[in-house]
């Protein structure tokens, strides 16, 4: 869940293009831990923040169905940052009021949905995605020869994948 699939406009050629991107900036494997742990946090407050609550489940649901590109996260890991930004001061407000084990807890619980974030996904399903991707793109450049050689790697990678059968079949 680190690494985009490469297409025409991922974040990697957008950091080359606009500079303040190329800033530290946290990225979701830190923000969405903090953001489910002020989630759990402000249960209490599930009906003044009913709105936000729903948002965030929403695009977190739409973001299993259809997450391929790092940039389709962007929404979900702003409504995450109201959220982790709450747990961030409850953290805070926990261990100065010496509720050391709360913060403890809190801390675990950090680290275990950190390295779910990070958790691997297929690696061959990455491969395919973005030789799939690459040779979408390789078509619409005109460059028809790499295009067949990106489908057929796809198809190598996936043969029951009929979509990429049927744009590789066109390249054709």
């Amino acid at each position: 869940n680190n690494y985009e699939i490469g297409d025409n406009y991922d974040f990697s050629y957008l950091k080359m293009h606009i500079p303040w991107l190329r800033l530290p900036w946290p990225g979701f494997g830190f923000i969405a831990p903090f953001g489910v742990l002020g989630l759990v946090l402000q249960r209490k407050r599930f009906r003044e923040l009913i709105l936000f609550y729903s948002l965030a489940i929403l695009v977190a649901l739409t973001q299993i169905v259809i997450l391929v590109y790092t940039r389709h996260r962007y929404l979900l890991a702003v409504m995450l940052m109201f959220f982790g930004s709450s747990a961030v001061v409850a953290l805070w407000d926990g261990w100065r009021a010496g509720r050391r084990r709360f913060a403890i807890m809190s801390v675990t619980i950090l680290a275990l949905l950190g390295i779910l974030t990070y958790w691997p996904t297929s690696i061959e399903d990455t491969r395919f995605r973005s030789a799939l991707n690459l040779a979408n793109g390789l078509w619409r450049a005109g460059r028809i020869a790499e295009a067949n050689n990106a489908y057929h790697e796809a198809l190598v990678l996936n043969p029951n994948f009929l979509d990429g059968a049927r744009d590789y079949a066109a390249a054709l």
